[in-house]
């Protein structure tokens, strides 16, 4: 579980960086009184970045997020699949599910047509 769990430290912050360096291209440039620096603003202010790790017993959900020249990880939540199974997996299922709406989210703000 320890390498399941750097994995997604490594994933999470890569994903951080390529998240929020476009984000920054399109604050800069976006007009200062737009509603595109709005929705910019809002978007780069969300945590959404989120991983899961498991080995099959047990399973974590990290939350990634950039400040003060820091990548960072937190847990949100844990459990163990033999317990919870169907919990288990239906967290997982979710967090799929917000990564993938977040993503489309993100490609549309920055003018993706999809």
């Amino acid at each position: 579980m320890h390498q399941a769990v750097y994995q997604a430290a490594y994933d999470g912050a890569v994903l951080v960086f390529a998240r929020n360096r476009p984000l920054a291209q399109a604050r800069a440039g976006a007009a200062p009184d737009g509603a595109t620096l709005a929705a910019v603003d809002r978007a780069a202010g969300e945590t959404a970045v989120l991983t899961c790790a498991t080995d099959g017993k047990e399973f974590n959900v990290f939350a990634h997020h950039y400040q003060d020249g820091a990548y960072h990880q937190n847990l949100v939540v844990s459990g163990d699949l033999r317990i919870y199974r169907d919990r288990g997996r239906e967290l997982i299922r979710n967090v799929q599910e917000y990564a993938w709406c977040k993503s489309y989210e993100l490609a549309r703000l920055l003018g993706a047509d999809l």
